[in-house]
């Protein structure tokens, strides 16, 4: 999961693994949505792996949402990990 300019976005992986959404739902709405078939399951690569495509958690249909926290749920879970991590990347700054 990513925050990014406000917007927030599900990794695949996390979609698939922690969501229990199947790869040929999330693949046949990603490829809907880019031939403007279908305003769901929008996506782009991930700015920080191009590898990976991030889905716009506002447009996974509710359906497949059923099983999701809401999405102020997941910002502010996004908001903790981050705080996590700067608090362990200080940690470890010290130690060295």
């Amino acid at each position: 999961m990513k925050l990014i300019k406000g917007v927030l976005f599900m990794e695949y992986a996390d979609l698939v693994d922690t969501y229990g959404i199947g790869r040929s739902t999330i693949d046949a709405g990603v490829n809907k949505h880019s031939k403007g078939i279908s305003p769901s399951w929008a996506s782009m690569k991930d700015p920080e792996d191009k590898r990976k495509r991030l889905i716009v958690y506002s447009t996974i249909p509710a359906h497949s949402k059923k099983r999701m926290p809401s999405e102020q749920e997941l910002i502010r879970l996004y908001h903790n990990q981050e705080a996590e991590r700067k608090k362990i990347g200080q940690l470890l700054k010290k130690g060295k």
